[in-house]
Order: C-alpha cells, then sequence, then structure tokens
C-alpha cells in the first residue's frame, strides 16, 4: 500500500501494508506482551494525532497472523518478524482473529452492535453475543483481538450523554477483556489522555469515570526526534541519491562541533538523508510535531511532487535541501497556525519583519538572496535549536558553503 495521509483499520485490513518497524513500535508490542502475561488486558494507545496508531495496529495484526501461518526466522515476512517474533508469548496461540472497530460518537454499546451484530434487536444482551464470538473463537483455536480505533469520539459521546451509564457499561466491558482466563486484548487509541475527556463532568461522574481508566493500561506512542529522522532517512534512501560522504561528513562533524545535534547521531542517518540536510532535518521534525501531525505531515512533505518539494529538488555536492528552504515550506503549510498565538508567534514575527527590512537595504539582487537565507536560518535555528547549540560567525559560515555553495 502507497503512503496515504489517513489509514482506516476497517477499511485497510486486506490492503498490503509497507510499514517501517521503529523502537516504539516494538517497545509498544512488549509493554503490550507484558502486560497480558501480568493479567492485563485492556490498552490505549495514547499518541497525538498523525503518529501513525492505526498503521500500527494493522502493522501488529498482519504481523501475528502471518507469522502464524509461517515459519518465524528471516525471510518474505519482512516488518512481521521484526514486530512479533515468539509465538508462545501469548498463551501460545498461533492463529488470532482481529475485529477492528473504527470509533463513532455513538455509545459503546451501539458501535459493538452494529459491527459485531448488525442484526440484532436493541434490546439483545451485547455480553451475551460477545461470550458467542469469544466461544466460536476458541472453538477453532483463535486468540481474539478486539481494536477500536479513534476511541476518543466514543469517550466524547460518554461524556455529554449519560456519562454514569456510559461508563458503567465500559467498566463491565473491560470486566469482561480482563477475565484473566480469557484469550482476548482489547487496543484502543486515543489522542490525549483518557481523563481529558471528563473534564466537563461533575465531580461524582469524574471519579467514576476514573474507576474505569483504572481497567485500561495506557501506552504512550509517541516517536522521539532520531526515530523520526531515522523513518525519514528511510524513505528519502529508497530514492537512491548519489551521496557524496566527504561533504555530508563535513556537515555531520558540525553538526556535532556546534552541538546542534548529540554524539548519538549516526553517521549513516545524515548520508541516507540527502538531499534533505540534517539541520534542516531536525527543524522540518519538530515543526511537524509542534505545527502539524507528526509522521502524517512528514511523509506528507516526503511524497510531495510539487515544484519546490524534495522529490523534485535538484541537488548537487553543495547544494542541499537547507534550512532556507524548510523555513519557507513551514510558513507555506503551516500559514493559519503561525498567524494565530502560538509558543512561537513572537519568533516568526520577528523574522517576517527582519526580512522586510533586508528587503529594503541597498543590496544586489544576489546579495539581498543570500541575505535574506541568513535570517531565515537564524530564525529557525533560534526556534527550534537547543540552548547549547553554537550559533556563531564561523558557523554560519560553514552551513551556507555546506549547504548553498555560498562563500
Amino acid at each position: 500500500m502507497k503512503f496515504t495521509t489517513s489509514i482506516n483499520i476497517e477499511r485497510d485490513n486486506n490492503k498490503e501494508l509497507k510499514y517501517i518497524v521503529t523502537a516504539n513500535a516494538k517497545q509498544v508490542v512488549a509493554k503490550i506482551i507484558s502486560g497480558f502475561q501480568s493479567g492485563i488486558h485492556s490498552f490505549c494507545l495514547i499518541g497525538s494525532y498523525g503518529t501513525g496508531k492505526s498503521s500500527f495496529i494493522l502493522a501488529f495484526e498482519k504481523a501475528l497472523i502471518n507469522n502464524s501461518n509461517n515459519n518465524i526466522g528471516e525471510g518474505n515476512l519482512g516488518y512481521n518478524n521484526q514486530l512479533f517474533r515468539y509465538k508462545d508469548q501469548l498463551n501460545s496461540f498461533s492463529r488470532f482473529q482481529f475485529i477492528n472497530i473504527v470509533g463513532d460518537y455513538i455509545s459503546l454499546s451501539e458501535l459493538l452492535r452494529a459491527h459485531l451484530f448488525p442484526n440484532s434487536t436493541s434490546e439483545c444482551n451485547i455480553f451475551s453475543f460477545l461470550n458467542t464470538v469469544y466461544k466460536e473463537a476458541q472453538s477453532e483455536s483463535k486468540f481474539v483481538i478486539i481494536a477500536i480505533d479513534e476511541f476518543g469520539k466514543v469517550l466524547e459521546h460518554a461524556a455529554k450523554n449519560n456519562p454514569e451509564k456510559e461508563m458503567y457499561f465500559l467498566q463491565k466491558f473491560c470486566e469482561f477483556i480482563n477475565d484473566t482466563d480469557k484469550n482476548i486484548i482489547l487496543l484502543t487509541t486515543l489522542h490525549q489522555g483518557f481523563n481529558a475527556y471528563s473534564k466537563d463532568l461533575k465531580p461524582e461522574q469524574r471519579q467514576e469515570w476514573t474507576k474505569v481508566k483504572g481497567r485500561i493500561q495506557d501506552i504512550v506512542f509517541k516517536e522521539p526526534i532520531e526515530q523520526l529522522l531515522n523513518l525519514t532517512s528511510i524513505r528519502i534512501s529508497e530514492k537512491h541519491y548519489t551521496v557524496n560522504l566527504e561533504e555530508i561528513q563535513k556537515l555531520y562533524n558540525l553538526a556535532i562541533e556546534s552541538k546542534f545535534s548529540s554524539s548519538d547521531l549516526k553517521s549513516e542517518v545524515v548520508y541516507a538523508l540527502y538531499p534533505l540536510d540534517i539541520f534542516a532535518a531536525y527543524i522540518l521534525t519538530q515543526a511537524n510535531q509542534r505545527y502539524g501531525q507528526n509522521e502524517r505531515t512528514l511523509f506528507s512533505f516526503l511524497e510531495a511532487k510539487d515544484e519546490d518539494s524534495i522529490s523534485n529538488f535538484n541537488a548537487t555536492q553543495r547544494h542541499l535541501y537547507n534550512i532556507a528552504k524548510i523555513h519557507d515550506l513551514i510558513l507555506y503549510n503551516f500559514h493559519s497556525y503561525l498567524n494565530e498565538a502560538n509558543q512561537d508567534s513572537t519568533n516568526w514575527s520577528a523574522i517576517k519583519i527582519a526580512i522586510e527590512r533586508v528587503e529594503g537595504l541597498n543590496l544586489s539582487t544576489e546579495y539581498t538572496e543570500h541575505a535574506i537565507n541568513l535570517v531565515k536560518i537564524v530564525g529557525m535555528l533560534n526556534i527550534f535549536a537547543s540552548a547549547a547549540t553554537t550559533i556563531d560567525q564561523k558557523f554560519l559560515k560553514s552551513y551556507f558553503e555546506l549547504t548553498m555553495d555560498v562563500s
């Protein structure tokens, strides 16, 4: 399946999925396995928009199902081997039944009934039906995993419509799932913490909400900057650019010496990012986290085909997709947000004013262009670089030479 800005776990589960396994994804699987083995069966993946929670659920499903039909080891399973390796981790089950549901602004009972028992009447006992589904799966030696994506919509509805009744049903549902004798797991996804959806409730209602929350284990789903850089480098490296290692090594050294990047940064990642320079890549990923939707926005940038996209960028030995171009990209894509009051409003306004002052100077066209780029670079570093970063004349001189071929 090609990159898409939206994954639907109901619609896309039969499509081919190209999933890049990250350290975060492996950690999430490990937490699910260890939680189940300790008696916890209900989990909530919490991460902001676009962090890949839906993709993870589909990848986890394919990893389990494919590994159940193949020998574990290197071969054509690709990411499946990396995401789930050992069959005995879920009570030695080798067959799995996934029930994928996308949340909606309706009660949880109605959501389950609509997806699992569409022909039943509203008066039916949903737990009796759930038990029937579970027993049928057990008779076929299948481990059951119920995945409810966009679970926040269900919680938003519950908070506004008879919260006591809705929380009581959710409590009973979790108790059904959390039976330690059952071979079943519940996976839900949220964009914010469970209790954030109860902020407008009365104190006694929030207490019930918190009590239900105790039956679900939170798992933070967030990729660190370094992992986002790794994802970017993997995607870019698929395009097979020719890289001048000597020049890129100089850029890597500049990132380390200026303390812009930690010494943990691997030079291989910097090479793989070409023609995106490491400074621009860091700023792009941080901007996506602050203003956009994480990996979703990042991969939209990588897949773009417009005139100013990285796909159509004509890189040379010392002409890279640099911070100045990232400034223009951020300003264009997040224009509405940046014009609103936010943590970086003052800095963005300062950059705009400084550029206008440069344009008013009596300089040649070439020098004006270089000066404006200098303002953009300093401005971006002021916003996104850490306080430890050394931004001086020596740094700027080297950066201009290595990424813009300007002396």
